[in-house]
């Protein structure tokens, strides 16, 4: 399914009002149809689900929010229940546990299953973590500005995003105000069809950015604009450039690697369906495929 489609069938989903009994939930990276029966259905036996919700502290029954070919995710109120055979993102939950960056989701326990039951080894750990938005409550798919953000971030090699700057609205305007002091010698007309990088990098050797930060501004801008095209035809032009939003969904989503890295988390699989929007707030909501650096014991539920 095409993700056009996909963000098509989610928003209808969003918008539906619960009288109409249609339920659709992401399976295996595709929005599904289930029934309410099988919104409820729950893989393991009705001993476990009373001590994992005792330990995870969960009220209320389990409603399927998804499922992929790691593990399954099962809304409890404002909780979600993960049961997953990815280690890696149970390593990497388990280093984030309590703590808070928002625009990542917010892990509260993470344990092993207690080994009692027969089916612990095919999805041995467990996740809770806040639920992001309740499925009619506004929180839905990247909008199209954030996919394209999403998708280019994860094909960059370029290691800034995982060393963020916490200032990078204050970068935007020192770009901004060197632009403003040299425009007679730097915004030129014939740059149209050549690379405006060689502009760029003289725009930042006149602006009191510090190396670090001329290398997240220069970072965005070839996620944002790309370093051909007509961003530097007229000082206006240049500054239309430079209010694209998407800056700001860099920003965000690089501030978000950065928190996860100085946890010792690298993430590696950035995608579109690891990610919702919220309010224009874009969050990380799977944190697996992650390298995680040092020693990590998880501990069985208890």
């Amino acid at each position: 399914m095409k993700m056009n489609s996909l963000m098509e069938s989610w928003r209808g989903f969003v918008n539906e009002t619960s009288s109409t009994r249609v339920y659709k939930r992401i399976i295996l990276n595709e929005l599904q149809v289930v029934t309410e029966e099988q919104l409820k259905e729950f893989p393991l036996s009705k001993e476990e689900l009373e001590e994992i919700k005792e330990w995870g502290e969960l009220e209320g029954d389990p409603m399927l929010l998804g499922t992929g070919t790691m593990g399954s995710a099962y809304q409890f109120g404002d909780k979600v229940l993960k049961i997953t055979l990815d280690e890696a993102e149970a390593k990497a939950a388990y280093k984030i546990a309590g703590k808070f960056h928002p625009n990542v989701y917010r892990v509260l326990k993470v344990a092993k299953r207690s080994g009692k039951y027969p089916e612990d080894k095919l999805r041995p750990f467990i996740i809770v973590y806040e639920l992001v938005a309740y499925p009619n409550d506004g929180g839905e798919l990247p909008d199209e500005q954030l996919q394209d953000v999403v998708k280019s971030i994860y094909n960059s090699k370029e290691n800034i995003k995982y060393f963020w700057v916490d200032n990078f609205p204050e970068v935007m305007k020192k770009f901004e105000d060197a632009l403003e002091k040299n425009v007679d010698k730097l915004v030129v007309p014939e740059l149209r069809y050549a690379s405006n990088e060689p502009l760029i990098d003289s725009i930042l050797k006149y602006s009191d950015m510090s190396s670090k930060e001329a290398q997240a501004f220069k970072f965005a801008w070839g996620i944002v604009a790309g370093f051909y095209g007509k961003c530097f035809h007229s000082l206006e032009n240049a500054k239309e450039c430079l209010n694209n939003k998407k800056f700001e969904y860099v920003n965000k989503i690089a501030s978000g690697l950065s928190f996860l890295m100085e946890h010792g988390i690298r993430f590696m699989d950035l995608k579109t369906t690891n990610v919702m929007q919220v309010d224009e707030e874009p969050i990380i909501i799977d944190i697996g495929k992650s390298a995680v650096m040092g020693y990590v014991d998880i501990p069985k539920i208890s």
